[in-house]
């Protein structure tokens, strides 16, 4: 929200300073209403979009360490049955 805000502040800034020596305001009102459009909904969609992946992201490193963490108890398993087997020499 203080992202959006500060956007919003820097086109208005840029319009003003742009504008001359007579700031149009009703220019000036569209263009920070147009921006806030525009950063309200990329706000939205990357809510949207993050908390979709992140879950997605989520379950793919939980799995993964599942895999890892069965590897490894398994390498380890082998391992200690590899010592404890009698030797055929």
């Amino acid at each position: 929200m203080v992202f959006s805000a500060l956007v919003v502040a820097t086109s208005g800034a840029g319009y003003v300073l742009g504008s001359g020596n007579i700031a149009d305001i009703a220019g000036l009102c569209f263009t920070c209403t147009g921006t806030m459009m525009v950063a309200a909904s990329a706000n939205t969609l990357n809510q949207v979009h993050g908390s979709y992946f992140w879950h997605a992201k989520l379950m793919l490193i939980v799995f993964t360490s599942r895999e890892i963490l069965f590897s490894r108890d398994l390498a380890l398993n082998l391992n200690i049955n590899m010592l404890n087997a009698p030797s055929h020499v």
